[in-house]
Formats: C-alpha cells, structure tokens, sequence
C-alpha cells in the first residue's frame, strides 16, 4: 500500500490481464484491498498531468464491476490521482462511492464531472454512502476546482483524514473559494489528518481560519493529530499548542519580514509535547538557535528535518552537541547548518541519538585523520549519510593503495550499514582505477602533486565552508575510497526522498491507519519508494 513500486499494475498490465481472462480477472481482482488505476507514463495536457491510456475494465457498467466490485465486494481503498481523459465515467459513477470504499484518492476533475444531485444517481451511489468514507484526498491541477462539487462530498461524509494537494503552487485557490472549503471542513470535529497543500494567495488559510472560529464560535479539529500547511501565518502560530494531540506538522514555504515571526514559530512548535514529526521548509535563512529551541520542547521527535531555500546556516559545533542531547529518538535528521564536523560530533552522534537512521546536512563537511577515525565509535544503526564534503587530513599520506586500504578499515567500522558515497558530488566524475601498483593514474602522483595545492592542507580555523573541491586532492582520494569500499554511486538525494517517504507513510499508517501520500509520489514513484 505504502511502496509507490508495488501498487496494482498500471492500466496496461490491467487490459492485458482483462483480455486474457475476464473469470480469471475477476477472481484476482477479488483479492485487491488497495486499488490503484493509473498508467506507466505520465502525460501531459494543457499543463496538466494526465492519464492517456484507455481503461478496458471501464468502458461499461458490466466490465467496470468486475474491476471495482468483483463478487459483489469491492476494494477499501480506490486511488486515481489523474484524469482518465476522455473515458466514459458512467461506469466509474455506479461503484466509486461502493459501501466498502474508506479511502478514495481522486483527481479534482472527478469531483466536477461526477454527478451527485439527488435526483439523478444510481441506488449504487447514493449521498448516504459516502457516511461511510473515512479518508479523501484531492489532487488539483491548474484547472478550477468545482468547491460546491467537493462541498456535496463534505457534507455527507465524516472524515478523519482530508487532503488537498496541488503539485504546482501557481494558482492560488480564490479566498471566497477557500472559506467556502474551510466552513464545511469545520464541521468535521472528527479529522485526525488535515492537509492544505494548496496556495490561498497573500492572505493565507489562516485569516479565513480566524474569522471563522469567531463567525461559529466553536474551536476547530479537537482531534487533530497530523496538519500539513503549504503556508503559515500569525493564526497558526498561536493555534499550534492548542492541537494537543498533534504529532505530525507540515509547513511549506515560511516566509517572514521579521526575525520574531521565526522565534514565536519556534516557540509554538516547543510548546507541542507530543510532536514526533517536525519538517519544516524556509524561503530565508533563519537562527540555528530556533533547532534547539524547537527540540527541547519535544522529547518525542523521530523526524526532524529543515530545509531553507537561500543557503547553509551558520552552526558552531558545540551547539550541534547540544542540539543531539535534546534528540534521544530521533531517526531522520536533515539540517542545512554549516560547521565542520569531526570525530568528537560523531561519538555525541553515538550517545545521544542511538536510533539515528538518516543523517542529511548538505552544508557540513566532515574533517578526520586516520588517528581521529579509528578512535570514534561505530553508528551501527546509519543507513544513509549525506553531506557536503568528507576530508582527510594530508590527503598525500594516502595517496598508495595499501594505506588508503587502512582508511577504508575502519570507515567500514564507523560506518557499518553505508552502501552509498555520502557527498552528492562524488557521483560525478572520470572512472576510477583501484590498482596495486598504479602507473599513471592518480594514486601515484607524486608528492609535489599531493601536498602543494593549498587547497588540501586541512585547517580547521580557516571560516570559509565551501565544498565544491572537484578535482582537488580529497575529491580524488574519496572517489578512490568509494570504490575500494563498493558503494554505490547513485544520487544521495533520491535515495534520501525515497527512504524519507517511506519512513513517513509507514509512521502515518501507524498512527492513522492510512498515509498522506502527495501526487508528487505518483508522478514520480522511483523517487517515492523504498531504497
């Protein structure tokens, strides 16, 4: 259900499989729980994404039933996260809404082209089945979303989870449009899961939010334990505590004119004890304090990951150790400080967070000598490591195959569980030969090469942090430790989306019994599977 990889076969491998056998179509079909209908490749129409392929199980209400109802059961969950352009819906409308059905993940256009007034469905679809639907997730295109469609759906269901997910943030919904969205969201006491990944223009969700408690008068989603918000203002920033159960929060695209906005936002978070999910995304740079601020004030927090859309934030390494101590359970941390690391960060590493799964800090360099290597402790528990650069002192020392072997070692030591070079940049580069004794290849430069360029005599004190050292004497020697090491060279950052999606939708169906997947990871599913 969660792996974007083994979801029901595409539309083409479902038409093969109908043409070969409808009774043997039908009898699998009668053990699918989790219905997926979309197509191998993605199109696209009129900036849209779309499905093109056709779908032979829908062309009719007999055919569609062996799909969607085999032996008079249906799937519990149903996903078309894209238009099926120019298929028939009229089969589609008779079992979308079957009283099996708790979760529906459907394109926007569905919501505008389904008919349900009263007076014209089918005894199949009647409003008071959709009592029985738990969890909707609406994917928007940069078409017009039909709110008094969607607002029928609200009004007849009882949702604990509700999503609306727009991949590009170039339309904003119209305000009246999201008040109107918002006030039959409102009656939903029972939502566990609120996603608002959708742009609402300068004023935000959050002054609609305000006016509305004030117009009804009652406090919203009591029960809430997951919010995602693809914007944030002053309301949310005091409304965050009163979700006491809150475990999960979102926030995309924070941007502020005052340093107090970031402080007060900290703050809040802070004040939410029961926070295990914390990823936040910044247009500006913003005070490494505000990671401690936020951590100290949750001890539960298994995902903690920042990122910032102008750059590496300044750290000093002692504050980095703080920051761990207050981390005991975290798993997933992604920071975009700036500091240089060493092997002191690393037993603090070791003490503090034992659980750590995923370490991702594009801007930190890590800087170590053999000595330094040999006396950390391993992270036995890392699975993806990714930074800006790794350094060795006096690279020249190993520039033979034999004490680079020695380096190699006790990495392995350190770092048990690594099966990919940790710096993105090392991906790109010539081929690399590991041989005994090297001829004309870089293992035997001479000394004169290894050692001269300034740019490889490892100062820690020298305030400039930057990584970009292709070509130098670290890029060769780590390129050469790679391979000496087997890794696999692959891009760090979709094997980090990959493992971050999969670690997040398998903590969403712990705690709310189904994920809150974004459209991204049906547009692209090799970056939203697990790795």
């Amino acid at each position: 259900m969660n792996d974007m990889r083994f979801r029901t076969p595409e539309i083409g491998w479902l038409n093969s499989l109908f043409v070969a056998s409808r009774e043997r179509f039908a009898r699998n079909m009668g053990f699918i729980e989790h219905l997926t209908i979309g197509p191998e490749t993605i199109a696209t129409e009129d900036f849209r994404f779309v499905c093109l392929e056709k779908c032979r199980p829908l062309r009719d209400r007999r055919r569609a039933e062996l799909l969607l109802r085999p032996r008079g059961k249906g799937p519990t969950s149903l996903a078309i996260p894209l238009e099926l352009v120019e298929q028939d819906l009229s089969a589609l409308c008779d079992f979308i809404l079957h009283p099996d059905l708790k979760f529906l993940i459907i394109d926007h256009e569905y919501c505008n082209l389904l008919n349900f007034d009263l007076g014209g469905l089918h005894e199949h679809t009647s409003l008071s089945r959709l009592s029985n639907l738990v969890a909707l997730s609406i994917y928007r295109s940069e078409e017009e979303l039909d709110i008094e469609k969607l607002c029928e759906w609200l009004a007849h269901c009882d949702l604990k989870i509700f999503q609306i997910d727009q991949f590009q943030q170039l339309k904003h919904l119209s305000q009246p449009h999201m008040v109107q969205l918002l006030r039959c969201l409102w009656r939903h006491q029972n939502l566990q899961a609120l996603a608002l990944r959708i742009s609402c223009g300068e004023t935000g969700t959050g002054g609609v939010c305000a006016n509305l408690e004030k117009e009804i008068g009652t406090a919203c989603w009591p029960r809430l334990q997951a919010l995602y918000l693809q914007a944030v203002d002053q309301y949310w920033l005091q409304k965050l505590p009163m979700f006491e159960k809150l475990q999960i929060l979102e926030l995309r695209d924070i941007k502020f004119l005052l340093r107090e906005f970031v402080e007060d936002l900290a703050q809040s978070i802070s004040r939410c004890r029961y926070l295990q999910v914390v990823d936040l995304e910044f247009r500006n740079v913003v005070d490494s304090k505000i990671f401690s601020t936020m951590a100290s004030g949750c001890p539960l927090l298994q995902r903690f990951c920042v990122r910032t859309l102008d750059g590496g934030i300044d750290m000093k390494g002692d504050h980095f150790s703080r920051l761990l101590q207050a981390l005991p359970r975290v798993e997933i941390l992604s920071l975009p400080v700036r500091f240089r690391m060493n092997a002191s960060n690393l037993r603090d590493l070791v003490n503090c967070c034992s659980r750590l799964k995923v370490l991702e800090m594009d801007y930190t360099g890590l800087y170590l000598s053999l000595e330094s290597l040999v006396e950390a402790p391993p992270l036995s528990g890392l699975r993806v490591l990714n930074l800006g650069s790794v350094r060795f002192e006096n690279p020249s020392r190993y520039a033979q195959l034999r004490s680079l072997k020695s380096i190699a070692t006790e990495w392995s030591r350190v770092f048990p569980q690594l099966r990919r070079a940790p710096c993105p940049a090392d991906v790109h580069g010539p081929e690399v030969h590991i041989e005994e004794n090297p001829s004309n290849r870089d293992a035997d430069r001479d000394d004169d090469d290894w050692s001269t360029d300034n740019d490889s005599e490892m100062s820690v004190d020298d305030p400039g942090l930057d990584y970009d050292d292709y070509g130098s004497d670290w890029f060769h020697m780590r390129r050469r430790l790679w391979k000496i090491l087997g890794y696999n060279m692959d891009d760090c950052h979709e094997v980090i989306t990959g493992t971050n999606h999969m670690w997040q939708t398998d903590f969403e169906i712990v705690q709310l019994d189904w994920p809150i997947t974004p459209l991204k990871a049906f547009l692209d599913p090799k970056m939203h599977s697990r790795v």
